[in-house]
């Protein structure tokens, strides 16, 4: 369709005026549907000890999950011997109880169903048999019953057991019942979970006077778990059992003496960079990759190292907790004077929290279990695990913290890789049993009676144990019912309370002078947690999993707003990919290197350092060249960007309601990011509703775009503070379309001073001429001002309009782009060229300028010091799928057209320098997809 002028646009929207043309309506919210929990739901999973030494991997593997009355289990995914014929199922109501049901035999070819079982976790023991009486296979399962109309458990008639154990205080119980007990022998082998051999027995059955039988485990030391595995040897008959057991307490019982000449060590408390790895055991197979590590940490820029307990190594089961060998760990970084960061206490990675704390795992809108990874994970309101999860930690501080190397305390928070909501664009956490209690208990806080809730919900429950948090509507535009943000208030309630508050209020009673880092930019509205922190911002960091993410350097901006420092590091385990690092340090240093850091994470087992790290080519490529980054950014001083007077309004609100997905990659903003950066503009200030006043006060222009669709009250007074002081407002197309009551009016235009009516229009190419120069954009808006508004300027692509000593700008018009990361062309985008005559027109001042709007570049500056930083950044994405480009990079905001430019990073090419088409003074560039260039400006 050609371009049309204003009038013949009105004609245009005169001609379709029998269409429907989406009228904005006062109210959105309309009614909701509630969560409703399933009568039957249960999972089976099999459990193995043994992946307690093994990297990166779950403990419990799901075998099969159901939603009907009768548990089934089947045997085909247990990896039985092939000979297996028949098994047997034992139950218990806990890992190492007393049994209290046995099944008859049963063909390992057919379905068994399971005893009807109450809500809650039980164990299953399973011993398989083959053409004799001889066990040939055996299995830990356990069953997760999560949903049941079963009240509570009755024991259907049993076998009589066959040889079983159980852990009671601390003896081990030993029962049989189904054959003669005053023959045989009974053989225990105790062993730790690496093998290890830890204590035997042999017991007579002829001298056993009581039964069941205790076997005392005063030689087993507190703090150590063991698997026990028992055989029977019979006249007529042989039997086996196993069973895992542990003795509470700490091992070693004392912390680890500390040398005296540690003393004279002054403490430390920050770092540059540090290496992750894991105090993997045995210390004794990986010490000497451990020590290459070490060996190599300087040539990448670390000088120090975050140290991670493996959980489930060091507390298998709860309050069993042996510390022995990460303290060998802490030994060596000790003898080679290595500062430390305890790292990943608390975890729930890979359900690595102690068994007995398992079972309250996250759900989804779907009933859905099986959420990262296809496992379980637990639910970040689960008591079990929050409780254990506080006791781990102070534990831990009490042990190291009289270390002077020891630097501070590193948390991973819950399972999925710090994660804690496992929102998605099209899945809502958490419904779990366990969630939606706590959901009740702040519901009736809030409303204190039901009749209040329903009024405000217009629902209908009958009493507080009904009320069901909302699910929402994918189809909706926007999710804005009150019971929907309820459960949203609910949520962000949990987020941080559980999470970085709980944390955080240990170690300011245990040690307050050490700092935290807390892995949580994965989670999507952190901003919520900088709210909440009460520390001195010093000691309070903010760590990603995956810096080079293109939503990380907003996150690292709102961080900033609050004084935290960011550590960041890729997303790559090994960091082999050199794309990726070049990605990472881009969005670390776009906003200046102060209050900066970075990490190399490695994979878990230390040993990889001299196996395997050697012969990884692209490995030693991306560390070559990151070592030669990070020498270049340690010759700096700490720098701050230099501000581009642009800020941009980012709607967490829109995250909650119109995207519904939590994650760090469902941020809005993406459009602006990009398009700015083609504007020159890479590094804006990110302000939100709860942003610090002192952040919307660093620019002179506002942008609001059209992916900030929400704006609450809040929002609005930041806005109207802005405007009324002097500075403008630049808003894209349906900005602020959305308020909380459910309103898509654009209540904001009232609330700034503009009368209008506003439709939804079919998108209609039109033109708009500001400043000499015609600009082409989709009008997908029609704004026609009420009697006794008069804007400044009306025209079908824009409407300005004077307000307080400020001026707001509408562009009426749809970006048009949804894509992630799309490709631009300045020279064929009307509406981004718009935007940034708009911008300079307003305030915003260009400090860098490519000709190619994919390469972004900042001015970094540290006093009379200054820093240019060049990247063709593409993200995560594949660098195949892009294509190199050349660019003049310019500095326009200098005075000087003759300044210079030194290499800091040797790898990069020779300086060149030039005129450009407009005979300013260029930086001249071939650039491959993902290179980063930093150099020193000297003006």
């Amino acid at each position: 369709m050609k371009s049309i002028d204003a009038a013949a646009l009105l004609l245009a929207l005169f001609m379709v005026g029998c269409m429907t043309l989406s009228p904005i309506h006062a109210k959105t919210t309309s009614p909701t549907k509630y969560y409703e929990p399933l009568p039957e739901q249960w999972v089976i999973a099999k459990v193995d000890f043994a992946n307690t030494f093994k990297p990166s991997t779950p403990r419990d593997q799901l075998l099969v999950q159901g939603q009907s009355r009768d548990i089934v289990l089947t045997c085909d995914k247990l990896g039985l011997p092939k000979q297996a014929k028949t098994f047997t199922l034992i139950l218990s109501d806990h890992v190492h109880g007393k049994a209290i049901w046995q099944s008859p035999p049963q063909d390992v070819a057919k379905p068994y169903t399971l005893p009807k079982l109450p809500r809650g976790m039980w164990w299953l023991t399973l011993k398989a048999y083959g053409d004799t009486d001889e066990v040939i296979g055996f299995e830990h399962l356990f069953v997760s019953v999560i949903e049941s109309t079963k009240k509570q458990l009755e024991i259907p008639s049993s076998e009589p057991l066959s040889l079983t154990a159980w852990q009671q205080n601390n003896q081990l119980m030993v029962d049989i019942a189904n054959v003669d007990k005053r023959q045989g022998t009974l053989q225990i082998n105790w062993k730790k979970l690496t093998g290890k051999v830890l204590h035997s027995q042999q017991i007579d059955l002829a001298k056993v006077e009581h039964w069941p039988l205790t076997v005392s485990l005063d030689w087993l030391e507190p703090g150590i778990t063991a698997y026990a595995t028992l055989k029977l040897r019979h006249v007529d008959t042989s039997d086996e059992y196993r069973v895992l057991l542990g003795k509470k307490g700490q091992y070693p019982k004392q912390s680890p003496v500390i040398d005296t000449s540690l003393a004279k060590i002054k403490p430390v408390r920050t770092f540059k960079g540090t290496e992750n790895a894991s105090a993997f055991a045995p210390f004794s197979r990986h010490a000497d990759g451990f020590r290459e590590m070490i060996r190599k940490m300087p040539s990448h820029g670390s000088d120090a190292v975050s140290l991670s307990v493996v959980a489930a190594q060091v507390q298998p089961l709860e309050g069993v907790y042996d510390w022995s060998e990460y303290d060998q760990y802490l030994a060596e970084l000790t003898r080679q004077r290595v500062p430390f960061l305890i790292q990943s206490l608390g975890s729930a990675l890979f359900n690595s929290h102690p068994i007995e704390t398992w079972g309250d795992w996250m759900q989804t809108d779907h009933h859905a279990v099986d959420i990262w990874r296809r496992r379980l994970t637990v639910s970040p309101v689960s008591q079990a695990y929050l409780e254990n999860a506080q006791q781990t930690v102070r534990l831990a501080i009490e042990r190291y913290k009289a270390h002077p190397l020891l630097i501070g305390y590193n948390f991973i928070n819950h399972g999925g890789d710090s994660y804690i909501f496992h929102d998605h664009f099209d899945r809502v956490t958490d419904y779990s049993p366990a969630a939606r209690d706590a959901f009740q208990k702040m519901m009736q806080k809030k409303y204190g009676q039901i009749d209040k809730l329903n009024q405000a919900w217009a629902s209908d429950f009958k009493s507080w144990d009904q009320v069901m948090p909302a699910v929402p509507d994918y189809h909706a535009k926007v999710n804005l019912h009150p019971a929907w943000q309820d459960f949203t208030a609910f949520k962000l309630q949990q987020f941080s309370q559980t999470s970085t508050e709980m944390f955080d209020r240990i170690v300011d009673r245990l040690d307050p002078d050490r700092p935290v880092v807390h892995y949580v930019a994965y989670t999507g509205p952190v901003e919520y947690m900088f709210q909440k922190v009460t520390r001195d911002p010093a000691k309070w960091i903010l760590c990603d999993g995956g810096g080079e993410h293109h939503t990380m350097d907003r996150i690292a901006n709102f961080a900033k707003h609050y004084g935290f420092a960011r550590r960041g590091e890729s997303h790559d385990v090994p960091p082999a990919d050199i794309i990726r690092m070049k990605g990472l340090l881009t969005n670390m240093l776009r906003y200046g290197s102060e209050q900066t850091a970075f990490a190399l994470v490695w994979n878990s087992l230390p040993s990889i350092h001299l196996s395997h790290y050697p012969k990884n080519e692209k490995l030693q490529a991306s560390m070559n060249w990151w070592s030669k980054a990070m020498a270049a950014v340690g010759q700096m001083p700490p720098t701050q960007d230099v501000s581009t007077d642009v800020a941009v309004i980012l709607s967490w609100e829109d995250q909650f309601y119109r995207t519904l997905a939590w994650r760090w990659y469902a941020m809005p903003g993406e459009w602006a990011r990009t398009n700015l950066i083609a504007c020159g503009i890479a590094n804006p200030t990110w302000v939100s509703a709860i942003s610090p006043k002192t952040a919307w006060d660093q620019a002179k222009v506002l942008l609001a775009p059209d992916d900030a669709t929400i704006w609450s009250e809040q929002m609005v007074n930041h806005v109207k503070q802005f405007v009324i002081s002097g500075k403008h407002l630049v808003v894209l197309g349906n900005s602020g379309q959305y308020s909380l009551d459910g309103s898509d009016d654009f209540q904001w235009l009232n609330q700034l001073g503009a009368k209008m009516d506003v439709q939804q229009i079919p998108a209609i190419p039109v033109n708009q001429q500001v400043g000499g120069k015609t600009y082409q954009i989709n009008a997908t808006l029609a704004a026609t001002p009420r009697e006794g508004f008069k804007p400044d300027l009306q025209t079908p692509a824009m409407v300005r309009w004077t307000f307080g000593k400020g001026t707001v700008t509408w562009l009426l018009a749809d970006t048009g782009q949804t894509s992630d990361m799309a490709e631009l062309n300045l020279a064929d985008n009307g509406l981004t060229a718009l935007l940034k005559q708009q911008l300079l027109a307003n305030g915003a001042t260009l400090q860098v300028q490519s000709s190619d709007p994919r390469v972004s570049a900042v001015v970094l500056k540290s006093g009379k010091k200054q820093y240019l930083l060049v990247s063709y950044y593409i993200s995560m994405r594949k660098p195949e799928n892009y294509q190199p480009v050349n660019t003049s990079i310019t500095l326009p905001s200098l005075r000087s057209n003759n300044w210079q430019l030194v290499n800091m990073i040797d790898t990069q090419p020779a300086v060149e320098l030039s005129e450009d088409n407009h005979g300013q003074h260029a930086l001249k560039l071939h650039l491959q997809p993902g290179d980063c260039l930093l150099y020193e400006l000297i003006p």
